[in-house]
């Protein structure tokens, strides 16, 4: 009987001593979207990402977190190599490159992806290029 008494303070903390532990959260809610979205970005070495770059990335992480978003699942395979603006007669169109390893996920939800990217940047046509490196033969 004194054992178990014993052992109870261990199987469960008061209340005041958990929320110590734990670190206050106020602000922390921006700083871990911004560092996914920064995952869904994959640049040469050294090269940091344009701040275009960085909008498409967080959009296609908000796609990615949408509770409502079909392409979910899809979309957290998808990272980009890079994006620019063009412009084409009276409009813009947002290029966007992938790498070409996921080139098969990108063709597989092209459609929807373009039409939620669209939504995002709107006045912007949304065109996707994949990006091929041609390796040396040595």
């Amino acid at each position: 009987l004194a054992q178990a008494s014993r052992q109870e303070p261990r199987r469960c903390a008061p209340a005041h001593h958990r929320s110590q532990s734990e670190p206050s959260r106020a602000g922390a809610g921006r700083r871990p979207t911004m560092f996914n979205a920064r995952k869904k970005i994959l640049k040469e070495k050294g090269a940091a990402p344009t701040e275009l770059e960085e909008e498409v990335a967080k959009a296609l992480f908000d796609i990615e977190v949408a509770p409502s978003s079909d392409i979910k699942a899809d979309v957290r395979d998808v990272y980009i190599s890079g994006a620019q603006d063009l412009e084409v007669k009276n409009r813009i169109a947002l290029i966007v490159h992938f790498p070409f390893r996921v080139w098969k996920t990108v063709r597989k939800i092209q459609g929807r992806l373009i039409r939620e990217l669209e939504k995002k940047f709107s006045k912007k046509h949304v065109v996707f290029v994949a990006s091929r490196t041609i390796l040396d033969k040595n």
